[in-house]
């Protein structure tokens, strides 16, 4: 959700665009007093580490989304098939920052941790300096480095080529090439 552009809609109703800006203001209000509340210059004033989050620029996936994933995730397993998770802001502070996760990261991780074996890999972007980590349940977590950040006429992109033993991530330029191993192949 970007709270950063004028909402259209009743704040009385919390699927229109501005009754989704008025929750999301309630949430970083209850969360993070610089912003809204006592707004500073410095939106990490003196928050404990696990309010960094709830600043406007992340936001959250919401309920809607996640009983949609669940639902696909569900589909997959029942299949026997493997999902690429595609998100734009992170879920893991350790592939990104504190600052920069989705406000339900945990909510959104549970789920993926119940289906974590037909997972081959999650991607994200929102965090510019990249990060890679593998999480306590095996999820590959990456955020490749954003090409906006990046020198002029210098490459900064990657494909992912899939085989059934593993996934390799071809960088082109700044980005970094690797390979993750299938540990159950396709």
């Amino acid at each position: 959700m970007d709270v950063n552009h004028p909402a259209h809609g009743s704040p009385n109703d919390p699927s229109s665009e501005f009754g989704k800006f008025a929750q999301a203001v309630q949430i970083i209000n209850a969360n993070n007093p610089n912003v809204y509340t006592e707004p500073t210059s410095n939106w990490m004033t003196d928050l404990p580490p696990d309010k960094l989050c709830f600043i406007p620029y992340n936001g959250a996936y919401g309920r809607e989304q996640l009983v949609w994933l669940e639902r696909e995730l569900q589909q997959v397993q029942h299949e026997n098939q493997r999902a690429i998770i595609a998100a734009h802001v992170p879920l893991d502070k350790r592939c990104s920052s504190r600052s920069t996760v989705a406000w339900d990261a945990s909510d959104v991780l549970n789920i993926l941790h119940k289906y974590a074996s037909h997972i081959i890999i999650c991607l994200y972007g929102h965090f510019h300096k990249g990060g890679y980590c593998v999480d306590e349940y095996g999820l590959h977590h990456y955020t490749p480095p954003a090409p906006i950040e990046c020198e002029t006429d210098t490459a900064a992109f990657a494909h992912l080529d899939i085989y059934p033993d593993r996934l390799d991530v071809c960088g082109v330029g700044v980005l970094r090439s690797f390979s993750i191993p299938l540990h159950r192949p396709l």
